[in-house]
């Protein structure tokens, strides 16, 4: 049995890459998932609380510098903003690779609730595409 090799890139490897990495490390043991971004920042609290209310821990990721993985071959590479697919140094030919756009939730603004919604909507966002994308790509 070959794992599928999937890397997740945003800028931060903070909050998006990192909830698509739970989600997408919940579904199989049969997929090895990495994450990285272009300016790696330490996982996102809010990020990591989100994810914990549908029960997948994201507490102990470590975020990850894209430069690191520029060596390794990946089945899949998705970068879930458009700035760190532009700004990305190159990769090992993959085909596909995927974008999909996604609301930084690390730019929102106001109370902490309204912090915690904006984390939330994207966190479900973010869940529906991973789905998809296991249940068409991964999941055969």
């Amino acid at each position: 049995m070959s794992l599928n090799k999937v890397l997740l890139v945003c800028t931060g490897n903070s909050c998006r890459s990192q909830m698509a990495h739970g989600f997408l490390s919940s579904y199989s043991k049969k997929v090895s998932v990495y994450s990285a971004g272009t300016k790696p920042e330490a996982v996102n609290k809010h990020a990591v609380e989100v994810m914990s209310k549908l029960g997948v821990d994201i507490s102990e990721n470590s975020s990850n510098d894209l430069k690191d993985y520029l060596n390794e071959e990946f089945d899949f590479i998705i970068f879930l903003c458009k700035n760190a697919k532009k700004i990305s140094p190159a990769l090992k030919s993959v085909n596909p690779i995927i974008l999909k756009q996604f609301l930084d939730p690390a730019n929102a603004k106001g109370t902490e609730k309204e912090i915690i919604e904006v984390y939330l909507a994207v966190r479900d966002e973010i869940e529906l595409f991973m789905q998809d994308f296991f249940k068409n790509n991964l999941n055969k």
